[in-house]
């Protein structure tokens, strides 16, 4: 398998279980707030809090969106004391993963939380106008992962679980009231 390669960007993979279902039709209306970006572009992140945690300072970039079949995951996690004993499992698709990549660099004097930036929702739609909620394994997987601390810089991935012939359109961020375009095409309204 070639997810040996991916190990980090996964690292933050959870252990509840994972659903897809046909998507929900648009009811994800772009409101007239939102900014849209495309792959590549830098997004700047500037005093943003939520639930008591600030993202002072920070930088993030989509860089590119691949397709799995299944993706190496978090099957359970063992805490002692202030560390933990983590065991990992191949995950299958129900339909195919669109996994989307993205860096985030923390230019502010606090470290965050990076899962910040998905907590508050975060959507794939497809070209039908289909949405999409990010995989559970991966939201919950964030909650394991360490804060970013002042001037560092990691690469991560969302992972959403979409029918085989399904085209990633945008991606939805409500924290920061963002649309990132995966593809030359809006999603159909």
């Amino acid at each position: 398998m070639k997810h040996a390669s991916l190990f980090f960007s996964l690292v933050f993979l959870g252990f509840s279980g994972c659903a897809i279902g046909p998507g929900t039709q648009s009811p994800t209306a772009v409101p007239e707030d939102f900014v849209f970006f495309d792959l590549g572009q830098t997004i700047p992140v500037v005093d943003v809090t939520w639930k008591k945690q600030t993202i002072q300072d920070a930088i993030l970039s989509f860089t590119k969106v691949d397709r799995e079949d299944s993706v190496l995951g978090i099957s359970s996690v063992e805490a002692h004391g202030d560390k933990a004993t983590v065991s990992f499992t191949s995950i299958d698709a129900q339909g195919q993963f669109a996994v989307v990549h993205f860096t985030l660099e923390n230019k502010g004097t606090s470290k965050f939380e990076p899962w910040l930036i998905l907590d508050k929702g975060c959507t794939l739609l497809d070209a039908l106008g289909r949405s999409f909620p990010l995989n559970e394994r991966c939201k919950l997987g964030f909650l394991i992962f360490k804060a970013v601390e002042p001037g560092k810089r990691g690469e991560y991935s969302f992972y959403f679980d979409i029918p085989k012939n399904s085209k990633p359109a945008s991606l939805r961020l409500d924290l920061i009231k963002a649309m990132i375009r995966l593809s030359g095409q809006e999603p159909r309204s």
